[in-house]
């Protein structure tokens, strides 16, 4: 039940994500829900389910939004790895942090995905790249993370409860 839920979610933000991505919202910079989704389930989860939901939503954003297949799935291996480290020091479903952890995991996402690309950060100022990528794509998802942090806790929520009521 836990895989088919949050399957249903990947895909709807998937829709959604590539949906915000054809307006001109803050500078024209998508929303990167997907990233946000796997920072929240590495910081919730652990480093396994957060790199396996890094994994599959790189793959999948690497498949149908185009560029180099495999920058999107590395950068989010590696953020939903490192993030899956705070599981063991931070409480499960703090909401006071996670704008915090968003912002620098947006920031760390968007410099390794920089540094994969041929392109890489040598072609661009570094002030232009700040100003035109990472500053709109950071005040995006900050704005995007309570409503999906909300959505996680009611799916986390519905699941611990079908699971208690199995057990009886």
């Amino acid at each position: 039940m836990e895989y088919l839920l949050y399957s249903t979610l990947v895909l709807i933000l998937f829709i959604a994500q590539s949906f915000f991505s054809g307006f001109d919202f803050l500078n024209n910079v998508k929303v990167d829900l997907l990233l946000i989704l796997v920072i929240i389930i590495a910081v919730n989860k652990g480093k396994k389910k957060g790199s396996l939901m890094g994994l599959l939503v790189g793959l999948l954003e690497d498949l149908f939004f185009g560029g180099l297949i495999g920058v999107n799935a590395i950068s989010k291996i590696i953020v939903g790895f490192l993030f899956g480290f705070l599981n063991k020091y931070v409480y499960h479903y703090t909401f006071i942090l996670l704008p915090i952890f968003i912002a620098f995991g947006t920031i760390f996402n968007q410099l390794i995905i920089l540094l994969l690309l041929p392109q890489s950060v040598f072609d661009l100022y570094f002030a232009s790249l700040l100003d035109n990528i990472i500053l709109p794509l950071l005040a995006s998802n900050i704005i995007f993370t309570i409503p999906l942090y909300l959505i996680i806790c009611l799916i986390d929520s519905f699941i611990s409860k079908e699971s208690s009521n199995a057990k009886r």
